[in-house]
């Protein structure tokens, strides 16, 4: 995992859209994280780059919309075809 000039996180030379936990893969607690987030619960909220990574919806809001696509994601088969990151194809 790497940073880019911009500070979004790189793994090769992808963005990794809907790490909100910053790990360099997205996983299940990721769906956690932003689900924290959304709840608004206290020393949960996202900020920096977990917040930037989690709108995977790229609408400039991180809000349902974004925890939905990211469960539907890691729900599908899209999850082990490289040719589509986060239900988006490339």
């Amino acid at each position: 995992m790497a940073f880019g000039e911009d500070g979004y996180v790189i793994v090769g030379d992808k963005l990794v859209w809907g790490d909100v936990n910053e790990s360099g893969i997205v996983e299940t607690s990721d769906i956690t994280r932003l689900a924290m987030h959304l709840a608004e619960i206290p020393d949960k909220g996202l900020t920096g780059k977990g917040y930037i990574l989690a709108d995977v919806t790229r609408d400039n809001a991180v809000n349902l919309a974004d925890l939905i696509l990211l469960v539907q994601y890691l729900s599908s088969e899209d999850l082990n075809n490289p040719d589509v990151v986060l239900g988006i194809p490339r």
